[in-house]
This record gives structure tokens, sequence and C-alpha cells, in this order.
């Protein structure tokens, strides 16, 4: 399956919500349909101000709440440090997920780009993978309409967390910093930065909210467009015509390796990453949603929890099973190469060429190192992680003797 109208139209609704605010160093062309890199220049100031100012100010406050609340320095109820606690990490996940978009900006980019490309070539360009009619949209659309709704939920979530958190219950770290920490009467100008950067608490909040639904969005789509390919290259493997022309089968092997370099260039560090995020992530909310429930005395901190663990299995459960077709289907393509060598013009070459090519798969990994490649086992194993894990913290840990709190 390619990429859907709903899943382009989530790509755009995400490029609408974040196009008010600074420019990023990747952005989404809606007009010509590719990722454009923003180089450093006065328009990326107001981005850096927000990630390596703001984000960075509103990690170290909270951080300092929770050193102060474990060496006894301050009293806080058990929900406020919670809260304290999710500021501190999705300040410090959103700040470390910036760094590798400035470190890996420009391989991403092109990888993402030139899969776009070779999948329109494939189905328009002069080879025999050109009479293929591209499949129809399924209906309903449920994965585009799972990614729609969850850039919309990431999008307004961030205006929740600043109108109720920051706003109403003033379970910011500035606030909380100012009302435990700071002497009383703190000096004027030291109120003033802090209210300053209570008032600004929005802007790490959108900057969050951004990078997610961006690594989100683009992993998708990148994802369903290399299906596509795959998809296309298997129809064309299937074709008689591939094979009794020996350039036919030149450019066809030659489609397949340049998928297969795309996929090396850009997807490994992002899997390995994201998958160990993910896993974190889930068994964290998902531990907190069914452990500590009656420690929250604020409810609507509480749902906040159970909201964040279903959408991590649902973002878990859009991505992983496409990363593992990748693999499978080009399991099948070479497969079929095999079952045809024997139509070709010249069996010898072309069996020692495909001997050379590998079985394309998406792998998680960093600075070229390996961890673990997307399979069928994957999926069953990385559900069982998180099942595990989950399972045995629930059991393992005692809320209501292991921690003691004031209320």
């Amino acid at each position: 399956m390619g990429v859907t109208p709903l899943m382009w139209k989530a790509l755009d609704r995400f490029q609408s919500y974040f196009s008010l605010l600074w420019t990023y160093p990747v952005e989404w062309n809606v007009t010509k349909k590719k990722l454009v890199i923003t180089p450093i220049s006065k328009k990326l100031v107001p981005w850096m101000i927000s990630v390596f100012v703001l984000l960075n100010t509103l990690n170290t406050a909270s951080l300092c709440l929770l050193v102060a609340k474990l060496f006894g320095f301050v009293q806080l109820s058990f929900s406020v440090t919670l809260v304290t606690l999710g500021w501190w990490v999705s300040s410090t996940f959103a700040f470390f997920l910036e760094v590798l978009v400035c470190k890996f900006a420009k391989s991403g980019t092109n990888s993402f780009n030139w899969i776009l490309s070779l999948e329109q070539e494939l189905y328009k360009g002069n080879n025999s993978a050109s009479r293929i009619t591209r499949p129809s949209p399924p209906s309903p659309d449920w994965k585009g309409l799972t990614l729609t709704t969850l850039i919309h939920l990431i999008f307004f979530q961030s205006i929740f967390l600043y109108i109720f958190l920051v706003l109403i219950f003033r379970l910011d770290p500035y606030y909380i910093l100012e009302e435990t920490l700071l002497p009383y009467p703190a000096s004027l100008p030291v109120k003033f930065l802090l209210h300053l950067f209570r008032v600004t608490t929005w802007i790490p909040i959108s900057q969050v909210a951004r990078i997610i639904s961006f690594i989100l969005a683009t992993s998708i789509v990148a994802a369903n467009l290399a299906l596509s390919c795959i998809s296309a290259l298997e129809k064309a493997t299937s074709s008689r015509e591939t094979w009794t022309n020996k350039d036919a089968t030149t450019r066809h092997l030659l489609d397949y390796t340049r998928c297969q370099l795309i996929f090396g260039i850009g997807y490994a560090p992002t899997m390995a990453i994201s998958s160990f995020l993910c896993l974190w992530f889930s068994v964290l909310f998902n531990f907190i949603s069914l452990k500590m429930h009656h420690l929250l005395d604020a409810s609507i901190v509480y749902l906040y929890y159970p909201v964040i663990a279903v959408m991590m299995t649902a973002m878990v459960e859009m991505t992983l099973p496409l990363l593992v077709d990748v693999y499978e289907d080009s399991r099948e393509i070479h497969a079929k190469w095999r079952g045809m060598l024997g139509i070709s013009g010249d069996m010898k070459y072309f069996k020692r060429k495909l001997r050379s090519i590998s079985v394309i798969a998406v792998y998680g990994g960093i600075n070229s190192y390996n961890f673990y490649k997307c399979k069928k086992s994957t999926k069953l194993t990385y559900i069982s992680a998180v099942l595990n894990y989950t399972i045995t913290a629930t059991l393992s840990i005692d809320i209501g003797r292991g921690f003691h709190y004031q209320g």
C-alpha cells in the first residue's frame, strides 16, 4: 500500500498547524510535496532560542526541583513530583530529538525525497514498472485516519497543557520553584525572570509537540513510500518482459539497489532511537496509569497519562508493521527472482548478480552499527517486551509502601 490521500493530508495538516511558529531546520513544502532544509541563518535564530534557551531552561528548572525533592530541600506532593518529572522527561526527550534532527537533517531529508522520487519514477518511468497501476487506497483508510488523529491530538494537547497545567493548576516548574525553593520575599529581577519564563512556557511545549509530530508523520509516510516502491518492484519481477530484455532486467535490479541504498542512509538511527523511546515511554505511562491512579489528587493530571499510553500504542501499531513488511516483501522479491532466472537471456550473469544483492530490511542502529533487523518476529518481541516490563514493574513495586510523600 502506498501513501494514501489522508496520509498526505496529515503531513499537510502538520505543516499548517506549526507554520505559524518559527522556521524549522527541516520543513514540509506543501506545494512541492517534499522536505526542504533551512540552512543556518537568521531565520533559525528563534528556533535556536526556543530549543537551546527556553527548552533547556525548562529542563534545568525541573531538574532542580527533582534534585531538591530527592535531598529533602523541598516538600512536594506526589502528584506535583510526578508532573515535574514529566516536564523534565519531555524536555530532555525533545532536546535529544532536536540534536538528532540537526545531525541527521541532511541525510534524512535526502532519503525522504529520494524515496519519494523513486516511487514516482517506478510508476511513471520508462521501465517495466511503468505499466503497473497504483493500487487504490483502502476504504476506510484506518491508517490515514489514525495518523491524522494523532497529529490533531498532539497539537491540541500542547494547548491543553499550557492552559490547564500552567495557567489554571500552576503546575509548571517555574511557579513551583518560586513557591518552594526561592527565599521569601524573592528579589524583583528574579521574580520577573521566573514570570517571563512561565508566560513563555508555551514555546517549549509547542516545540515538543512539533518535533514529535514531525518525526511521526514523516516516518510513517516514508515507510509507506518504501512499501509502495517494493510493491512496484515485486510486480515488475513477475513480468516476463522484465527478464527477457537484458536492459529491462538491469534497470530493474538497479532500481532495487537504489531503494536499498536509500534505506541504509536514513532509517537506521531513526529506528533505533524511536523504538527505544517508545518502549521506555510505553512502560512508564502504562505503569502510571495502572498503579498510581490513587496517588494523583488532580484527576485531570491522571487522565493525561492513559491518553499518552494509548497514543504510544497507536504509534507502535502504525509504524512497526510497516517496517516489518519492508523486509518480508523484499524476501518475496528474492524468491521470485530465483524462479524467473530460467527465462532470462543470460542466466549465469544474472545469477551472479543476484547473489551480490541482499534482501532490503530496515535496521536499528547508530553510526553504521546495527543492533537488530525489523522482521516478522520483531513485532511480537517488541510487544512482548512492553507487556513484560509493564507487568514486572506493576507487580514488583508497591506504591503504598515504596513511596512516602507529603500531601
